[in-house]
């Protein structure tokens, strides 16, 4: 029995040094690198036999001298991951060597991040029910700046009464949310409204309003006015498959806020925080590494979902989802909403 175990170890080692021979160097530096910062920051980890993984890559990577050559050595580690977010980018060109096969992009193809800009409104509907539709922004927009016009009109709307509103996040994404929680701060509620956990549910970072304030891990991120007490106003938040990345994020802030309802459909699916690894030279590794939470504890891992589903008719003008809202705020059971002004865009 002993001399066959020792006949196994000797075949086992024989394999692996054969498969090293025949990878190339620089290669297999990539492969253990890209190993490495996955067991380290993946969030999706439990299960996987990271032996049987590594040697899968290895075998896939045998003869490949061209990193760019990698994509189904990668594709092996990220089917394993789960991770619909993860992708292996080649930095030179942007080019997406590998993705999990049900990739999700906060950034939907042919979005214009400036034109999405262009679709901010707000108005007072009937039956003095509040409208704000928000705007995308990119990393480099100014917190401060574009943050004050959200705020204006939320100052604005809130002169008179102002005690039901719609805010409409359909379309709204990319990956900063920050100048939305600082303009919509009065509607967000007091206290803290979202979190970041790591994969053992520890909070890292968290995100809250004080009397209108908003601060990003205890630290003032922006200040302005806040003459009126929106925290007892009902709120109707609208979402669908367009919302993704920094509007799934607003999303679930509001989704634990109470008198607040969503409506629509399901989010993207970009929940997730995203981690850039560098694989040295060419090559750089997207993983989820962090979840966001709401101010409930309840754990985002993927899409966000309405509490009322609402899909919108072919061929119908009426915007079914705003209908609905407007159903659920102000209109008593068995009545139907006036649609003159509920026209979808």
């Amino acid at each position: 029995m002993k001399t066959k175990w020792v006949v196994l170890v000797v075949v086992f080692l024989l394999c692996a040094l054969t498969v090293d021979a025949q990878l190339n160097k620089d290669i297999k530096s990539i492969l253990d690198s890209a190993m490495v910062n996955a067991k380290r920051f993946s969030v999706n980890t439990q299960g996987i036999n990271w032996d049987s993984v590594q040697s899968q890559m290895y075998s896939r990577a045998e003869g490949i001298k061209d990193p760019a050559g990698l994509g189904d050595a990668f594709g092996y580690l990220i089917a394993f991951l789960n991770d619909h977010q993860a992708k292996l980018i080649h930095k030179a060109d942007n080019k997406i060597i590998a993705q999990h096969v049900d990739y999700h992009d906060a950034e939907l193809p042919g979005t214009n991040l400036n034109a999405i800009e262009s679709v901010f409104k707000f108005e007072v509907l009937e039956n003095n029910v509040r409208y704000i539709r928000i705007p995308s922004y990119d990393n480099k927009a100014d917190l401060i700046k574009e943050a004050s016009v959200l705020r204006a009109a939320i100052d604005t709307l809130s002169k008179s009464d102002s005690s039901k509103w719609i805010v409409d996040l359909r379309g709204v994404r990319g990956d900063d949310f920050r100048i939305h929680m600082a303009g919509l701060g009065p509607l967000l509620g007091e206290g803290l409204i979202t979190s970041v956990i790591d994969k053992n549910e520890r909070i890292e970072k968290m995100y809250e309003i004080h009397n209108g304030r908003f601060y990003e891990e205890q630290h003032l991120a922006a200040h302005f006015v806040c003459p009126a007490d929106l925290s007892k106003s009902n709120v109707a938040v609208l979402i669908d498959e367009t919302t993704a990345g920094a509007g799934e994020v607003l999303a679930l802030a509001f989704r634990g806020r109470k008198l607040t309802k969503l409506f629509g459909s399901q989010t993207h699916g970009n929940v997730g925080v995203v981690k850039e690894i560098d694989l040295g030279g060419q090559l750089a590794l997207s993983l989820t590494s962090r979840y966001y939470q709401d101010r409930r504890g309840n754990i985002y891992k993927d899409v966000v979902f309405p509490h009322t589903k609402v899909q919108q008719p072919t061929g119908v003008s009426e915007d079914a989802v705003i209908a609905a809202a407007m159903q659920w705020l102000v209109v008593p059971a068995g009545n139907a909403v006036t649609a003159s002004i509920l026209k979808k865009d």
